[in-house]
């Protein structure tokens, strides 16, 4: 669940940067300041591009792809993890 919002999140960030949204309308600056924290570690990433305006953000791009499969794999881990432990039993 958790996922799927943060997924719809930064979905929304990177139509909205794609669109050039207008940065002084209040949902987008709060869709903004709740993504700002997802996206900052891939921020240099975005390095020469223009702050306003219409952008393809690849921090966004390469999070919105990473953070499904990272969690997939994290659950086909758990899931092995918990099969192995019930076969010892």
């Amino acid at each position: 669940m958790f996922c799927g919002a943060c997924e719809a999140l930064l979905l929304a960030r990177f139509i909205a940067r794609s669109l050039a949204a207008r940065p002084d309308n209040p949902s987008i600056v709060l869709l903004y300041r709740l993504t700002e924290p997802l996206v900052a570690p891939l921020r240099a990433l975005d390095y020469g591009q223009p702050l306003y305006g219409a952008v393809i953000e690849l921090s966004t791009l390469t999070l919105a792809i990473l953070l499904p499969l990272l969690l997939g794999i994290g659950w086909i881990w758990w899931q092995q993890r918990n099969y192995d432990r019930a076969a010892d039993v």
